[in-house]
């Protein structure tokens, strides 16, 4: 009804301004001034110089001001200059086109609210064709333009809300929509098919859905939510549809669009029930593994690319006196023997720059060790880390080194020409192995048991037999 009012009116208007602007001369100002001042909404007329000819009194009213005032003034006098160059641009096109024009554009009004108005505007000419006047009407649509944005806006609330419910639905995992006081407005199918609905669920408040999670605690949770934006991965178990507790990860975020149409929470659900069970098989393999790679004697350890040690067995910590967790961190070239940092740095290089395992034995007195690296790659195909085995061999070269000696004896006992010759070159030989800087060598007789010392030296000089015989007895 009241849209048909101002529909009616605004016709009425529209005709009063058609008729205004088909008054031609020898219409003078006092007839125009009289005339205007019928017309309900505000209307005025101003002189080519742009000062007010006259206005009527709907006009004054929506200025503020006074006829007398605003007679003989001009826009810049009575409006800010923002909107007086406003007036002023509008009344250069009129009298440039010197037809009807009509703009939309905010009004300052007297009590100093901002209207939203409709200006027609118009010249009257005079008998010469010169033009007289620049009549203008001035018609409030505020009102309109109000509802109109009131109408559009809840259109888009409607479609706002319509696109959260369908992008909620369709999500995979459970969701649920909590309004501002914490209880549940609607969930989704993934919440209806993991859950069920066998248990009313709308209505209901946050803390009663979650295992362990008491109201107080909940209610401090969205009160964090409102002050942070979200909450991520809140560990909280919840009872599925055939009574199982199940652990979950809960985020919650602020569920408010541009236009408003939603203000609460959404509650994201993820099923983790399966990555624990996985966990805790990992852990399990991981124990496993630990025992497995602790029983063995061989040092192993995992570095990455650039030789930090990431993890690290019992037999390498024991080899350093250290506890593995002191190794983790430590560079592998910085181990406490540092001179073998640079043979260590090249056996790293060498893996990660061929891809390929790569073998080493080094030395470091007393010990000898055979080191065996491995490459481990990344998904982009790199090496990202090195599993490396080291061995103690040293006992091992030392059999070698026996073995080889005790052959280079039997060799030597075939050759020698005598065996005081003999006896220098085993003397040779064993020096090789161990220091032999006193070499005693006693023979046993087989049938009477006497010792005899044929060969002894001492600093490295034989001694006459008689003197190496005394040494023996």
């Amino acid at each position: 009804m009241a849209e048909a009012f101002r529909t009616m009116k605004h016709k009425k208007n529209l005709e009063y301004s058609k008729t205004v602007e088909g008054i031609g001369p020898p219409f003078d100002g006092g007839t125009l001034g009289s005339f205007i001042d019928s017309i309900p909404d505000p209307v005025y007329y101003k002189g080519t110089d742009g000062r007010y000819g006259g206005c009527n009194t709907a006009y004054a009213q929506l200025l503020g001001k006074p006829k007398e005032t605003i007679i003989g003034a001009t826009d810049f006098d009575l409006f800010p200059k923002r909107f007086a160059d406003k007036l002023l641009q509008w009344d250069l096109q009129l009298l440039t086109l010197r037809e009807r024009q009509v703009f939309e554009s905010s009004f300052p009004a007297a009590d100093g609210t901002e209207l939203r108005v409709l200006c027609h505007l118009n010249v009257l000419f005079s008998p010469n064709g010169e033009v007289a006047y620049v009549v203008g009407s001035i018609i409030d649509v505020t009102a309109e333009r109000k509802e109109e944005q009131e109408r559009s806006e809840a259109m888009a609330m409607a479609a706002a809300a319509e696109t959260a419910v369908q992008t909620i639905e369709g999500m995979i995992d459970p969701v649920i929509i909590l309004n501002a006081a914490g209880t549940v407005e609607r969930v989704n199918r993934g919440y209806a098919e993991l859950f069920g609905l066998g248990r009313p669920v709308m209505g209901r408040h946050i803390s009663t859905l979650f295992v362990g999670i008491p109201e107080e605690e909940s209610v401090g949770l969205l009160k964090r939510c409102v002050a942070q934006g979200r909450i991520r991965d809140l560990e909280a178990k919840i009872v599925d549809v055939h009574g199982n507790e199940l652990p979950v990860l809960v985020n919650i975020s602020l569920l408010r669009d541009s236009q408003r149409a939603i203000d609460g929470f959404v509650v994201a659900v993820r099923d983790i029930s399966s990555l624990v069970q996985a966990t805790a098989q990992l852990r399990e393999n991981e124990r496993k593994l630990d025992a497995i790679l602790n029983a063995s004697e061989d040092a192993i350890m995992l570095v990455d690319r650039g030789g930090t040690i990431k993890a690290a067995n019992r037999a390498l910590a024991e080899r350093y006196n250290l506890a593995p967790n002191d190794l983790t961190g430590r560079n592998f070239a910085d181990l406490p023997d540092r001179g073998l940092s640079e043979i260590r740095t090249h056996f790293l290089d060498t893996i990660v720059n061929s891809g390929k395992p790569f073998r080493l034995e080094y030395e470091h007195s007393p010990w000898v060790f055979y080191n065996s690296g491995f490459p481990i790659f990344s998904s982009q195909g790199t090496v990202d880390e090195i599993a490396i085995f080291s061995y103690d061999i040293t006992e091992r070269k030392q059999g070698e080194r026996l073995q080889r000696a005790l052959y280079s004896i039997s060799e030597a006992a075939y050759f020698a020409r005598d065996t005081s010759n003999l006896f220098r070159i085993v003397h040779k030989i064993i020096g090789r192995l161990l220091p032999a800087d006193h070499f005693l060598l006693v023979l046993q007789d087989g049938a009477s048991g006497q010792l005899k010392c044929p060969y002894y030296s001492q600093g490295g000089s034989e001694l006459p037999e008689g003197q190496a015989r005394s040494w023996a007895l």
